[in-house]
C-alpha cells in the first residue's frame, strides 16, 4: 500500500480486523440468508441499520474521517463479507487507483450515505428478524451479531477523543433495540455447539433452521418509530475500555493540521474580527515556541476563551478549528473537542456535580472542552450546584493548564454574568471573541456555499427570490443565523423534489437548478 496517514493506517488496521472477524463469526447467518432468497433484504436491513446509529450520533456534516473508515471498514467486512484491506489489494488493472485515493472515495461515499439517510427509518434489524424468533439457530448468531456491534460502536465513538451526549444517546438507541437479541441468545446453548443443517427441496431450498416462525409471514422493514431516549448519564452503561491507539502526530504531521486548520478558518463566511483574533493568538503562539526551542523564557499565554454571541454564528465550528490549531501548534497532543451543556457537568444531588466535572474533563484532557450555554451554569441561589460545577472547573483549569483548553460559549450579554458570578473565571477567561450576526449579504454567500457543496445552481428568478427570502429571515430578531439558511436550503432542495416528481423524464439540468418557487413556495 502506499503512504497515508498514520491515523487512518491504525484505524484501518484495527477496525478492518473487528469488522470482518464479526462478518466471519456470522458467516452462517449469510449463508442461510442467501438460501432462504433473503440476502438481499437482511443485507439493506443491515446496512440500514449501521447507517442509523452513525446519523443518530448526528454524524451528517462534521463526521470525521476516522470515523467514516470504521463505517467503511463495517460495511465491507460485516455486509459484505470482505476485508476492506483486501479490497484495496484486489484493485485491477490497468489502472489501480492508490489506497489513498481509493480510501478518499470510500470515504466520500459514506459521508454521503449518512447524510442522506434519514433518523427517522429507526432501527429496523432486531423486528424484522421477529419472524424467525422460535429458531435457536439463528438466535445464538443475532446474539453474536448484537455483542459485536456493541463493542464496535463502542470503539467508534471513542476514535477522535471525543464522546458526546448525542453520541451517548445514540448508542443508547442501538443498545436498546440490539440487547433483546443478545438477551435471548444467552438462554441458549453455546452457538459453537450448534450444528446448521439445511432442509433441501421441501423447503423450497430455505434452510429449516432460518425458516419464519410464522406460516406466509414476509419481512417487514418498513420504518419503525423509536422511542426518545433522554440524554443518558455517563454512567448509564460501560463501554467498551480498549482504545484504538493512534500514534501522536509527528511535526510534519502537525505542521499539515495547522495548515489544514488555517485554511478552514479562512473559508468560513464573515467573522472578521474572529479570525484576526485567532490569527494574532496562532502568531504569538509560535513565537513562544520558538523561544522555547531556544531556551528563551516563555512569556505565559491565556488560551482559554469566551465565545460571545447569538446561535447560529459559528462558534461550535471555531471551537473545533481552535482544537486542531493549538493541536497544530503543538499545545495539545489531540486537538479533539468535548462538548458539554449544564446537564453535562451539573448534577441533582450533592456530590455528585464535581464528578460529572471531573469525567468531562478527563475526555477532554489534551483537547478542548467547550461548554455551550455556559452562562446555565451560574443558578438562581447559592443551593443550585452550578456553583460547584464553577469551582471544581476553576480548579481543575489549574491543575491541568498543560493538558486542557477550555471554550465557554453563550449570548454575549448573559456571559457577562457568567463571568461576574466568581472571581475567578475572568482571570482564566482573559480572552472575549465576539461573534456577530451574519449580515445579508453573508448569510447569501453561506447558501451559495450550500449550492457549490452540493453542485446546486440558482435559476435566475431564483437568485432575487433567496435575497427576498434572506431580508424576511433577518427581521426576525431570533433568525438563528446560519442554522436558519441551512433550513432554507434544505426547505427549498425539499420543495424542488416535489415539484420534479411530478415529471415524466427529468434532465440532469433539473436536478441541479433551484427556481424562484423552490424558495418562496409559492
Amino acid at each position: 500500500m502506499d503512504q497515508i496517514s498514520s491515523s487512518l493506517a491504525a484505524i484501518l488496521q484495527n477496525m478492518d480486523g473487528r469488522a470482518f472477524a464479526l462478518g466471519e463469526r456470522i458467516a452462517k447467518l449469510h449463508e442461510g440468508m442467501d438460501q432462504a432468497g433473503l440476502l438481499h433484504q437482511f443485507r439493506a436491513v443491515l446496512r440500514s441499520d449501521l447507517r442509523q446509529v452513525f446519523a443518530l450520533m448526528g454524524h451528517d456534516e462534521d463526521i470525521s474521517s476516522r470515523e467514516l473508515l470504521a463505517l467503511a471498514c463495517l460495511d465491507s467486512g460485516l455486509v459484505q463479507g470482505e476485508s476492506l484491506q483486501d479490497r484495496i489489494r484486489a484493485q485491477g488493472s490497468p489502472h489501480p487507483r492508490s489506497t489513498s485515493e481509493f480510501l478518499e472515495m470510500e470515504i466520500a461515499r459514506q459521508r454521503e450515505s449518512v447524510r442522506e439517510h434519514s433518523t427517522k427509518i429507526g432501527i429496523q434489524l432486531p423486528r424484522w428478524m421477529e419472524q424467525f424468533e422460535d429458531n435457536l439457530e439463528l438466535s445464538s448468531l443475532l446474539g453474536e451479531l448484537a455483542q459485536g456491534l456493541y463493542s464496535y460502536f463502542g470503539l467508534v465513538v471513542r476514535l477522535d477523543g471525543t464522546i458526546t451526549n448525542q453520541e451517548l444517546s445514540a448508542f443508547r438507541a442501538f443498545w436498546d433495540a440490539y440487547r433483546p437479541l443478545k438477551d435471548a441468545a444467552s438462554l441458549l446453548p453455546s452457538p459453537r455447539g450448534i450444528q446448521l443443517q439445511p432442509s433441501g427441496p421441501s423447503n423450497g431450498g430455505r434452510p429449516e433452521w432460518i425458516a419464519p416462525a410464522r406460516v406466509g409471514a414476509t419481512p417487514d422493514i418498513r420504518p419503525q418509530a423509536q422511542a426518545a431516549s433522554p440524554i443518558p448519564d455517563r454512567d448509564w452503561i460501560s463501554l467498551p475500555t480498549a482504545p484504538v491507539e493512534v500514534p501522536p502526530p509527528t511535526d510534519r504531521q502537525r505542521e499539515q493540521i495547522l495548515a489544514e486548520a488555517l485554511k478552514d478558518l479562512d473559508s468560513l463566511t464573515g467573522l472578521a474580527n474572529v479570525k484576526s483574533e485567532i490569527r494574532k493568538l496562532s502568531n504569538l503562539l509560535k513565537m513562544q515556541t520558538l523561544r522555547r526551542q531556544r531556551g528563551l523564557t516563555e512569556i505565559p499565554v491565556a488560551l482559554h476563551v469566551v465565545f460571545a454571541g447569538n446561535p447560529g454564528t459559528g462558534k461550535t465550528t471555531i471551537a473545533r478549528i481552535y482544537a486542531r490549531i493549538l493541536q497544530g501548534l503543538g499545545l495539545l497532543a489531540k486537538g479533539h473537542l468535548v462538548e458539554v451543556d449544564r446537564a453535562g457537568l451539573v448534577a441533582g444531588y450533592m456530590g455528585q456535580t464535581a464528578e460529572k466535572v471531573d469525567s468531562a474533563i478527563q475526555r477532554a484532557l489534551d483537547g478542548v472542552l467547550f461548554i455551550d450555554e455556559a452562562y446555565g451554569l451560574v443558578g438562581d441561589d447559592d443551593s443550585d450546584y452550578g456553583h460547584e460545577a464553577i469551582a471544581t472547573l476553576l480548579a481543575r483549569m489549574e491543575n491541568h493548564r498543560d493538558r486542557l483548553v477550555v471554550v465557554a460559549a453563550g449570548y454575549t450579554e448573559q456571559m457577562a454574568g457568567f463571568l461576574d458570578s466568581n472571581p475567578g473565571l475572568r482571570s482564566r477567561f482573559s480572552r472575549t471573541w465576539e461573534f456577530p450576526d451574519y449580515t445579508s449579504s453573508e448569510m447569501a454567500g453561506i447558501f451559495l456555499a450550500l449550492c457549490a457543496k452540493h453542485q446546486i445552481e440558482l435559476h435566475k428568478d431564483a437568485t432575487q427570490a433567496m435575497a427576498h427570502r434572506i431580508g424576511e429571515i433577518t427581521q426576525d430578531p431570533d433568525m438563528g443565523n446560519a442554522r436558519a439558511i441551512r433550513n432554507l436550503f434544505e426547505a427549498a432542495i425539499s420543495r424542488q423534489a416535489d415539484r420534479l416528481a411530478s415529471l415524466a423524464t427529468i434532465s440532469d439540468a433539473e436536478l441541479r437548478t433551484l427556481h424562484a418557487q423552490d424558495l418562496t413556495g409559492t
